[in-house]
């Protein structure tokens, strides 16, 4: 990672990393999204079809996604925690022991798509 630091360099958004998060507010409110903060997250609720369809917060709320939903979770409490455990394995049978010993994808692809969210 730190080699990649000085050679091509390492890109911030103009304005700081507070920049970005507001233009992704400003995308997310534009395309007609919600954005909810200070929720406690207990489940992500899968449809049929393997997609993420909802979110479970604490009082037992569900909100309901029409096109999909995004989460800034790490992968193992996601997929270990916050997925049912039948679910995870028909998205994909080998992920939850790929995740429990921390086999997911190099570093750099994990921040690749961290950054492009």
């Amino acid at each position: 990672m730190m080699a990649l630091r000085h050679d091509p360099g390492t890109a911030r958004p103009r304005g700081g990393t507070g920049a970005l998060v507001q233009a992704l507010i400003k995308v997310v409110n534009h395309h007609g999204g919600t954005i909810l903060c200070d929720q406690h997250v207990e489940q992500i609720l899968m449809g049929n079809n393997g997609r993420a369809e909802a979110v479970r917060v604490a009082g037992g709320q569900e909100y309901r996604a029409r096109k999909g939903i995004i989460s800034s979770i790490d992968a193992q409490r996601l997929f270990l925690q916050l997925i049912d455990p039948a679910d995870a394995q028909a998205i994909a049978p080998q992920l939850n022991e790929r995740i429990k010993r921390r086999i997911v994808n190099s570093n750099d692809g994990i921040l690749k798509i961290d950054c492009a969210l």
